[in-house]
């Protein structure tokens, strides 16, 4: 499925980019993260006893959405374009669950703490948002990435020759590539923009995390369009 510029998709894009990708001196303690974005239909989470069957958190800048489908089964997390399934594990406190990699979360109460292999734990609160990752994948986007200074944002849609859309330059300019071509070196895509810019996205797996919020990815991400070039990371949003 292709990701037309409709008029909902320019939405959510500058939404994204305007609210999420200030410069590092905006002076506001309630902005989003560079990956996080309100929305109007966030299903409002009833806070539960122990560990429900659904349930959103912040966990500082990270939106993350868990779910246990079976009573003592795994509890799976969705978070930053990537997915997560946690086991049950022995707990002093709380509800755990961990897996071999060392990522833990822990429900405690109304709250939760969020260990990610080699970061600091990360303490989580509830939240109505729904991370725009999560919003992506719902609209058949394939591959989603992100970048700083100046802030940038990218989707790709599905199909064989897919839509690629871009705002770029703090949302300044939009770029559109219909029909865009598989590279066959990696797993990113190149093409003639409809402004005729020629267009060339280079993702390489491996880890990457956002310069300001350092929030972890699992691919790396070079942008090219026309002379300029910008770096940032990204997710497979359909993997």
């Amino acid at each position: 499925m292709n990701i037309a510029p409709t008029a909902a998709l320019a939405a959510v894009l500058a939404t994204c980019l305007c609210g999420c990708q200030q410069r590092p001196d905006a002076a506001d303690p309630d902005r989003e993260a560079a990956s996080t974005i309100d929305t109007d239909d966030g299903e409002a989470i009833a806070p539960p006893s122990d560990a429900p069957a659904s349930r959103s958190f912040r966990c500082d800048e990270i939106l993350v959405a868990s779910r246990i489908d079976t009573d003592g089964g795994p509890l799976a997390l969705s978070l930053s374009g990537r997915r997560l399934v946690l086991a049950p594990e022995e707990s002093a406190s709380g509800t755990a669950y961990a897996d071999e990699q060392g990522n833990r979360f822990r429900f405690d109460g109304d709250t939760a703490t969020l260990t990610l292999h080699g970061d600091p734990p990360r303490t989580c609160m509830p939240t109505t948002q729904v991370s725009p990752w999560d919003a992506a994948a719902a609209r058949g986007v394939r591959f989603r990435a992100i970048g700083q200074e100046p802030g940038w944002l990218l989707e790709v849609g599905g199909g064989d020759r897919p839509t690629l859309t871009a705002q770029l330059d703090y949302g300044e300019r939009f770029i559109e590539v219909e029909n865009a071509e598989p590279r066959a070196d990696d797993d990113g895509f190149e093409g003639t923009a409809t402004d005729g810019t020629v267009v060339r996205l280079d993702i390489e797996r491996e880890a990457c995390a956002d310069p300001m919020s350092g929030e972890p990815f699992e691919a790396s991400v070079r942008l090219q369009v026309g002379k300029r070039t910008y770096a940032g990371c990204g997710a497979f949003l359909d993997d």
